[in-house]
């Protein structure tokens, strides 16, 4: 029960994984959820890496065995998440009986959920489901790029298959039209980041059928914070008046999206007037070839105490990603006062509102991209400007606590639509 004597809500949210991703696919509105009244959270996931006792494993018993034989069918047939088993384990687990509303959060990262599922779970519980990119829509890909066969099923020869099976380049036609029977017997509720994800959702005829309220990913604001600079760059050994450029590097052979050709472009172009340090979160291993030109600091896969240091620490953030349909990491370092640096083809340039979190420049350009690095390196005073605009920016609009609460009032609003049928549930589509 609540302080004021009303009901708790009970929500149990559904991911690949807890920790890995934890941010943004629920784990972290699990951990946060005793500084919220009430709402109570448990989580299963495919992946368990924490020790909480409020996350609960799927992969036990005969799951492992059934999830195992699923793959070795759908990987050679190119069904791409439509066999996944793991829906069964998911029903008959207790925390699913004591659940007010069940939410989806990223659920088609791997083979062992079955987007069929959809259409059980909603017919037994309330559900909500995070749109986190474009896969919901498509036939297989995350995100469709320049390719608009997701508005017209998929069909034909797919253009970008993603599997390994000969039958990938058709099977995305069949996907789209599973789906399309599932959503139909289906009833959930969406939630985008973005009002470019909202925008997708709109024209999909696949998902725009659902009711879709927008919430933007928030961020813990005195983690991320610009207080923590000074000590930051100690901690890092960057020198005073030594400037810091940082970023999230990806492996060439699995960067689809992210641009690291871009940056890598821009980066051989800059000639930096002062001492510069690349400050790489992942892998590094693509800018060895830069150290001279610049201290390259290849960091790895970091926490989020170690990521917020090197955000807090740098001068600039750069995200030269070709698709984004939020960008975490752009608000996080705009939370710890660095301006960001981005393309205007994705959701960052829409979520950093330039010029107040950063600089936009044109999709693919490597040139604007370097210049505006270089603008805001050797302009002290713009710099300056920038970091305060840009923490003002993620204290107005992605603080976590924001995030929390509007999560709570979805999820009341719906199960209040479901006690009382002439109070349909209208979400809004978009920003105010």
């Amino acid at each position: 029960m609540r302080r004021d004597g009303s009901r708790l809500v009970r929500v149990l949210y559904v991911s690949a994984q807890d920790v890995g991703g934890g941010r943004f696919n629920g784990y972290a509105v699990l951990c946060a959820q005793e500084s919220v009244d009430g709402f109570v959270a448990d989580m299963a996931v495919w992946r368990k890496r924490s020790t909480r006792d409020d996350v609960f494993d799927l992969r036990r018993g005969w799951m492992r065995y059934a999830n195992a034989v699923a793959w070795r069918i759908a990987e050679p047939l190119g069904l791409d998440s439509l066999l996944g088993p793991s829906g069964a384990a998911l029903i008959g687990h207790p925390a699913f009986d004591a659940a007010d509303v069940v939410h989806l959060q990223v659920t088609h990262n791997g083979s062992f959920f079955s987007i069929a599922w959809l259409s059980v779970l909603s017919r037994l519980k309330p559900v909500v489901w995070t749109i986190h990119d474009m896969w919901p829509m498509t036939g297989t890909c995350q995100h469709a790029a320049s390719c608009e066969k997701w508005l017209t099923g998929c069909g034909g020869r797919c253009p970008r298959p993603l599997g390994r099976s000969p039958l990938d380049r058709y099977s995305p036609a069949l996907l789209w039209r599973a789906k399309q029977l599932i959503y139909t017997l289906s009833n959930c509720t969406l939630v985008v980041a973005s009002d470019w994800m909202c925008v997708r959702v709109e024209r999909s005829p696949l998902l725009s059928q659902f009711p879709r309220v927008q919430i933007p990913f928030g961020v813990d604001l005195a983690a991320f914070s610009p207080r923590r600079r000074d000590a930051a760059r100690s901690e890092l050994g960057l020198a005073e008046g030594e400037h810091a450029i940082a970023f999230r590097g990806v492996a060439q052979d699995k960067d689809n999206i992210k641009g690291m050709v871009w940056i890598e472009r821009a980066l051989r172009t800059l000639r930096p007037s002062r001492p510069t340090t690349l400050l790489i979160v992942d892998d590094g291993s693509a800018f060895s070839h830069l150290d001279g030109q610049f201290a390259v600091r290849d960091l790895g896969w970091l926490s989020q105490p170690a990521l917020s240091r090197v955000l807090a620490a740098a001068d600039v953030f750069v995200m030269p990603s070709e698709h984004e349909s939020f960008g975490l990491m752009a608000v996080e370092a705009m939370a710890s006062g660095t301006p960001v640096v981005a393309f205007d083809q994705t959701a960052v340039g829409e979520v950093i509102r330039p010029p107040e979190g950063g600089i936009v420049v044109p999709a693919a350009d490597p040139v604007a991209f370097a210049g505006a690095i270089r603008r805001l390196l050797d302009d002290d005073e713009l710099r300056e400007f920038m970091r305060w605009s840009a923490r003002g920016l993620a204290v107005r609009e992605y603080d976590f606590r924001l995030y929390l609460s509007s999560h709570l009032a979805l999820y009341e609003m719906i199960l209040a639509s479901r006690r009382d049928d002439s109070l349909p549930f209208q979400p809004a589509t978009g920003r105010d």
